[in-house]
């Protein structure tokens, strides 16, 4: 056999094959004989991969959409809750005028004096804070046991416990506790009213009261219980002497009887705080004075009744063109105690911002709404830029300058819980409007 005979013929050429893979090179192999090796370009894959991409991103959108959603509507009930709490604290009262709480800084007494913007020119309107709400009431009727005092007198001394609970539950509010096995609802205040004691207890069940108690301490150590708007116990005091621990705390007490809806309300007039007694003198303010300082003084007799360890700085101020002076007044050991607005070497007006200073009623800075309520009759509430809540009562020819937390001009809510910033008698550049 020859040798041509031992071999292998070679398989024929594929006519085309070069081409064909010519075709399907694309720009990953390029490099495929340097060694490199790349991925192949799958028809319609781009496509695939934008599709899911856009799947990827609607769906993300649609989830950043749902979340918007549920904290808008979770805002919206957030909001509701907070607007029955301010309409529940309601006080029934008005718009007008503005000042800014005085800052301790020196150099910030142009701030301090006066609001950052001039008092608008409006007409106050003037409103009276109701007294309903402050009024105690009772059933004409005696327990199932018999009169503890008289038919007459026992529902008399039910409403005052009834008057002394809504003052504890304005001053000091009262803590409510869910009993998670039923559903009851528990409602407590406690406090003290110009010596009085009082400690209340109403229990709730679906909205009806199945329990309420008020005890009461008196001054001289007596003590009266009250269940369910009835007079139901009596201790070491009697109805004079009840009367007589009334007076002498500064509580004048106005009865109103009506047999036709068979009911007595009672009303409290507070005279004087518990506590006014040990006010002094020189910290009492009273009509336009201060102290021994008065609005109409000269400078000159203001400055020889300021105390000589005090010290006192002077500032001139501009506001809607005109100048004024201004006198900061410190103690000895520079606590920022007032100011003393100039004119015509007079005293035009005194802005308070210490509580050291007090009325009869040891009503000051840091005292409250409640706290004017109890112990003035009547008050008036107004603000001239509906920006800051002012109150002016009878007796202080002044004005209390609340804090404006909380409250809502629109709907007339002040809370009782709002606080004295500062005190102004007499006149001021930045208060013009009067109630």
């Amino acid at each position: 056999m020859s040798n041509n005979e031992n071999q292998i013929p070679e398989p024929p050429e594929t006519t085309g094959l070069d081409e064909l893979e010519e075709l399907a090179r694309g720009p990953e192999d390029e490099n495929r004989d340097s060694g490199e090796v790349n991925l192949r370009v799958i028809p319609g894959l781009a496509e695939l991969e934008s599709r899911e991409e856009k799947k990827s991103s609607l769906g993300l959108f649609t989830l950043i959409l749902l979340v918007l959603l549920i904290f808008a509507i979770l805002m919206y009930h957030l909001n509701t809750e907070r607007e029955k709490e301010l309409l529940t604290a309601n006080l029934d009262v008005s718009a007008p005028a503005a000042v800014t709480q005085p800052a301790d800084n020196e150099d910030a007494v142009s701030r301090a004096v006066g609001p950052t913007t001039a008092p608008q020119k409006v007409v106050p309107k003037k409103v009276t804070l109701s007294e309903e709400d402050l009024t105690g009431s009772a059933k004409l009727a005696i327990r199932d046991q018999g009169a503890l005092i008289s038919v007459e007198k026992d529902p008399e001394i039910a409403a005052v416990g009834e008057a002394f609970r809504k003052r504890v539950e304005m001053i000091h509010g009262f803590k409510r506790t869910t009993a998670p096995k039923d559903g009851t609802v528990t409602e407590t205040a406690r406090g003290v009213v110009q010596g009085f004691r009082i400690n209340s207890t109403r229990v709730k069940k679906q909205k009806n009261i199945i329990k309420d108690e008020i005890v009461i301490s008196t001054p001289s150590r007596g003590v009266f219980v009250v269940k369910n708007n009835v007079l139901d116990g009596l201790r070491n005091t009697t109805y004079e002497k009840l009367y007589r621990d009334l007076e002498q705390s500064g509580i004048r007490v106005l009865k109103d009887t009506d047999s036709a809806k068979g009911i007595v309300k009672i009303r409290f007039r507070v005279t004087r705080s518990s506590g006014g007694s040990s006010t002094v003198n020189e910290f009492l303010i009273t009509g336009q004075r201060l102290g021994k300082i008065e609005v109409d003084m000269t400078i000159a007799q203001m400055e020889a009744a300021i105390p000589k360890e005090y010290r006192f700085v002077r500032k001139r101020l501009s506001h809607e063109g005109e100048f004024y002076n201004v006198i900061k007044v410190f103690d000895e050991k520079q606590n920022s105690l007032f100011f003393v607005y100039e004119k015509d070497h007079k005293v035009w007006g005194i802005q308070v911002i210490s509580n050291k200073f007090k009325t009869r009623n040891a009503i000051g800075i840091g005292s409250t709404l409640g706290d004017i309520r109890i112990y003035y009759a009547r008050p008036k509430i107004w603000s001239a830029n509906e920006n800051v809540p002012l109150v002016s009562v009878s007796g202080i020819d002044g004005i209390f300058v609340l804090e404006s937390e909380g409250t809502d001009f629109d709907r007339r809510v002040f809370p009782n819980s709002a606080k004295i910033v500062s005190i102004i008698l007499g006149g001021s550049p930045f208060l013009e409007q009067t109630p």
